[in-house]
């Protein structure tokens, strides 16, 4: 709460825009905002300016998996960061990077990347980094391509920034010099408003924030930096109080900025930590108990094959019918790669990341979840009642945040787990993964099949639309690239 008493328009601000589209209110004897202020904040809350984040890379994906295919080492080297589509190859002096090298990366490319033949990356023996293409990891080519120019208006008082990571592989973190961010959404669902720097977004996280627009006219640099250990870059672009011949062509001169080339926070700024979040309105709470309790260790077992419970979900197994049309196909899978539960079912799901993994964003269809749990330990309990009695300081119950993303901890050192709680109110076949690219494509996925004793009753339009495109898959199939055939038999 400690934004709201530093700041107490943003009581107006969370029950301004909350009762406005979900008709709650809040009591704000803590604090009161004038009426042009709330006005100010409704209308910017009302007309969102985006800011997409995602890494790019000059190769398409079928290269990229061809390559991870071939030298049995996952390509992870980005060539840059785009904000709304815009951005720009930067190869900064090797200095820059010093505040990173150490541990399990001792240095980096000229991309910022850690070597291929990095072994706390890759310890596989099967992997031959040495046939990597070197544009892929060492080419590094400064541009000039414009970056992206967000206009803003001093006179509008405030902006409300939608900022949504769209990478298929990195954190992003997200920065605007000299302007702080008041984070009120989360994943599309209203939270209470945190006060801070910088946010660290998963890839398929979203966020909403609102920025105070009281700084003299110029430019801005927006700061968006792949805040992960195996590569250290930034992507730029700018918000501008009244745009001049140089605007979107060059990066403007650090102004008060709160993160460093590469993501690092700098001294007295403040990040955001997303468990510290709390669901907006008071009465969003979890259900105290569950009835079903499903756990996932998510793992590795070779140089292309990731794993979210025994085995691997492969993307082949797409090419028959769709569990929500034809649901007696789960028949024919691994049964941890399709757990079954009834609809009125309170559900846990526990994620387990086993010793020498990255962070994991994994996201599920459907509904929201409270995450409930998070700890640097193995889960060894056979239920979360069970973890709660034992370790109850990795728990909250009470006010936890209301996502559809869910970020486990990097368990280099040891175990970690993190749990979500959620209640089926439909049925459907439920998608459950992780949303870096390769992971996904490696099988690090299953399908929850919630309510789906008995087929659903499937509009034929769809059913026709599913008749058609078997027989794109069948065309799709037979015209396969053997190298294409070659990984879906090698599955």
């Amino acid at each position: 709460m400690k934004a709201f008493n530093t700041f107490s328009s943003l009581l107006a601000l969370a029950s301004l825009v909350s009762a406005a589209t979900r008709s709650y209110t809040l009591n704000l004897t803590k604090g009161t905002a004038a009426p042009d202020e709330v006005a100010a904040m409704k209308t910017a809350h009302n007309a969102p300016k985006l800011l997409a984040v995602n890494d790019w890379m000059h190769t398409d994906s079928e290269t990229d998996l061809g390559d991870w295919e071939r030298t049995k080492t996952e390509t992870i080297c980005v060539d840059s960061v785009l904000i709304n589509g815009k951005g720009r190859g930067i190869c900064p002096p090797p200095s820059t990077f010093a505040p990173y090298l150490g541990g399990p990366v001792p240095a980096v490319t000229a991309k910022g990347c850690a070597f291929p033949n990095n072994t706390a990356l890759n310890p596989y023996p099967e992997a031959r980094p040495d046939l990597v293409r070197n544009e892929s990891w060492f080419t590094c080519k400064n541009t000039t391509s414009p970056l992206t120019v967000l206009e803003v208006k001093s006179t509008d008082r405030w902006a409300s920034i939608a900022i949504v990571n769209m990478a298929h592989l990195w954190d992003i973190k997200v920065s605007i010099d000299g302007h702080p961010m008041w984070v009120y959404s989360a994943d599309g669902q209203f939270h209470y408003p945190k006060e801070v720097d910088a946010v660290v977004l998963p890839p398929g996280e979203r966020f909403q924030a609102m920025i105070k627009l009281d700084k003299p006219a110029g430019d801005y640099a927006i700061r968006a930096a792949t805040f992960v250990t195996p590569q250290f870059l930034t992507g730029y672009g700018v918000l501008s109080y009244g745009k001049t011949s140089t605007t979107g062509t060059v990066v403007p001169p650090a102004k008060n900025d709160s993160i460093g080339y590469g993501g690092n926070t700098l001294p007295g700024k403040r990040e955001l930590a997303p468990m510290t979040l709390q669901a907006y309105p008071n009465t969003v709470k979890p259900p105290q108990t569950a009835n079903v309790t499903l756990k996932f260790r998510l793992h590795r077992n070779n140089t292309n094959t990731w794993i979210m419970n025994k085995d691997p979900f492969h993307a082949h197994l797409e090419e028959g019918d769709p569990l929500l049309i034809n649901p007696s196909v789960a028949s024919s899978y691994d049964p941890d790669l399709v757990p079954k539960y009834p609809v009125g079912s309170i559900v846990d799901i526990v994620l387990i990341s086993e010793k020498g993994n990255p962070p994991h964003p994994i996201h599920k269809h459907g509904v929201k979840a409270w995450i409930i749990g998070q700890g640097r330990a193995d889960f060894t309990w056979n239920t979360v009642a069970q973890a709660i009695a034992a370790r109850p300081e990795f728990f909250n119950l009470n006010n936890p945040p209301y996502r559809d993303g869910f970020h486990t901890l990097d368990s280099i050192p040891e175990p970690t787990f993190t749990v979500f709680r959620f209640t089926v109110t439909e049925p459907g076949a439920i998608f459950m993964h992780c949303h870096i690219n390769l992971h996904a494509f490696g099988g690090m996925g299953v399908t929850l099949m919630e309510g789906m004793d008995a087929p659903l009753t499937i509009p034929q339009y769809y059913l026709d639309w599913n008749e058609a495109q078997k027989n794109v898959v069948r065309r799709s199939v037979k015209n396969r690239s053997p190298e294409a055939q070659r990984r879906r038999l090698a599955a």
